[in-house]
């Protein structure tokens, strides 16, 4: 009753403020704090099903879905090649003439998401209240992906050996984030803008298990499997770095995605039962 009462005083204020005399013109919103008390972990339990689902989707969108490392794939040599021979009258040139092949040590890896309509899945859990009059939330994601690797060696254009190497694991991104709601009150009935912010995010991935490897053994085909888990450990814990960042930067650009009617989240929260707590289940679509 209490936070309904709330909602209804929303409603009541922003009328009587918008009524009290004529506006000088157009103005962009301006989002001012929600009134009626704090963000209740209940009323993110009667948001639209779209709406959850949305915020989870854009979430997972900006999950990075492929990585290529070929920096050392690729190498090249200039060697000799021979002379260029020609003649200017009575004198003979020479000219030596040089080319590129392939040299060195090649390595190249991949990282790819493995049929994400199928293995990416995602869930909102453990709303609670935060402070400054938010909820705070924890979203994990999980998903399946498949690490391929090439290593080649060349010697002056010459290949010497070619292996290959591919394996999967299931990684899971832990996420923790706070939802504030404010009121844009240029429209009426005044519409209800949420605010996700992601506080924290971590990576961590199983045990690769090897599903093919090339028809070789010793310590060349060994160091290639080991490789492979060095890649994705290091690319995880470089990913892990940048995601918070570059998921808030999503979530500020898709603002006007999440903005929803504030008549639309009182009636779903009036036909709605309360739940303790509240979970939040999606698939996440593919690329």
């Amino acid at each position: 009753m209490r936070t309904t009462t709330g909602w209804i005083a929303c409603a009541v204020w922003v009328a009587f403020g918008l009524s009290a005399g004529p506006s000088p013109g157009l103005q962009p919103p301006v989002p001012v704090p929600f009134p009626g008390g704090p963000v209740q972990p209940s009323l993110l339990e009667h948001l639209p099903s779209e709406t959850t689902g949305l915020l989870t989707r854009l979430i997972v969108n900006n999950v990075p879905r492929e990585f290529v490392d070929e920096k050392q794939w690729g190498k090249q040599k200039r060697i000799f090649a021979g002379w260029h021979i020609s003649t200017d009258g009575l004198r003979l040139q020479t000219k030596r003439k040089w080319k590129e092949v392939n040299h060195g040590t090649w390595r190249r890896y991949e990282i790819h998401l493995i049929k994400p309509e199928k293995h990416l899945r995602a869930e909102l859990t453990n709303l609670r209240p935060a402070p400054n009059d938010q909820v705070a939330f924890d979203l994990s994601v999980s998903a399946r992906v498949l690490v391929l690797g090439r290593a080649a060696r060349w010697e002056h254009g010459v290949q010497l050996y070619n292996l290959s190497a591919e394996a999967e694991t299931d990684v899971d991104l832990l996420m923790q984030g706070v939802l504030g709601m404010t009121i844009d009150p240029t429209t009426l009935p005044p519409d209800v803008i949420l605010k996700p912010h992601i506080t924290a995010a971590e990576l961590r991935a199983s045990r690769l298990r090897m599903r093919r490897i090339s028809k070789a053994d010793g310590p060349l085909v060994r160091e290639l499997g080991s490789q492979l888990e060095d890649v994705l450990q290091r690319k995880l814990a470089d990913q892990q770095d940048r995601l918070v960042e570059k998921l808030n930067r999503a979530l500020v650009q898709h603002e006007d995605d999440l903005r929803l009617s504030l008549h639309d989240l009182v009636a779903n929260q009036m036909a709605t039962p309360s739940e303790s707590e509240p979970s939040v289940t999606a698939d996440a679509p593919g690329p």
